[in-house]
């Protein structure tokens, strides 16, 4: 809302100097933070990824570092996942769901960080009570700005 920009976008938006994704349809940024490989094909037992090389990208269900080196990977698709990518130098607040906001808003929260050898991770957290109207004009919100920083010795 505040910068007009959506939330999904096409690779392009993020990555703009690499041409590469300028023609990329099959795959797509949620935020700035998430890449989502989904599985377009019925049928297909595995997916072909770009994955931008100058960044590190984590399995968003395990953590697990993806070996990027070559741009493209292939990926699994499981029928009980969905591909999905952390980019690093990002935190995520993220919050069980529940069936309303109500019930949802009793959750825990967690942090997803996707950290860089030596570099920082940075997230913001946009918090109101998600029921009243003009919460930023009035300043009935919250904001909290997280930051982690990788200190190698």
């Amino acid at each position: 809302t505040v910068y007009g920009e959506t939330v999904a976008r096409p690779l392009f938006f993020e990555f703009t100097s690499d041409k590469t994704t300028h023609f990329i349809d099959r795959q797509f940024m949620f935020g700035p933070a998430f890449l989502i490989t989904p599985v377009l094909d019925q049928g297909a037992t595995s997916v072909r990824g770009y994955f931008p090389t100058n960044e590190t990208w984590y399995r968003y269900y395990d953590g697990q570092i993806l070996d990027n080196s070559q741009a493209y990977v292939d990926l699994d698709t499981p029928l009980s996942d969905i591909n999905v990518h952390l980019r690093s130098g990002y935190i995520v607040p993220f919050q069980y769901p529940e069936v309303t906001t109500t019930q949802s808003r009793k959750n825990p929260f967690g942090l997803l960080v996707g950290l860089k050898q030596n570099d920082i991770a940075t997230g913001s957290l946009f918090w109101d009570d998600g029921e009243s109207i003009d919460t930023i004009k009035s300043q009935a919100y919250n904001l909290f700005n997280f930051i982690a920083k990788d200190v190698c010795f």
